[in-house]
């Protein structure tokens, strides 16, 4: 969402980019991508409020790591994987 405030002279307009938290999530991930598929490939890395809260093994321990955290707050889990090996897991599991 973009807002517009306006700081004495008309004729200057800041422009202010409000990120809701699962693009602040997306955002911290997109960083750090590289870095995290090189040291934790193969793991669940763990995003909440626009930081990565965990690294974990599986999908349960990620959110068992989180829970004090995260305060009932939107986790972004993403499995470290090379986006051509996530095209083939999820093209493998369907059924056509």
């Amino acid at each position: 969402m973009e807002r517009v405030r306006r700081r004495g002279d008309k004729r200057k307009e800041v422009k202010e980019i409000v990120l809701n938290e699962v693009d602040r999530n997306l955002l911290a991930y997109e960083r750090m991508k590289v870095e995290l598929l090189r040291a934790h490939y193969g793991k669940m890395a763990v995003f909440c409020d626009g930081k990565l809260v965990a690294i974990a093994s599986s999908l349960k321990e990620g959110v068992k790591k989180t829970r004090k955290v995260s305060k009932g707050k939107e986790l972004f889990i993403k499995e470290l994987f090379k986006p051509e090996e996530q095209t083939k897991a999820i093209l493998s599991n369907l059924s056509i």
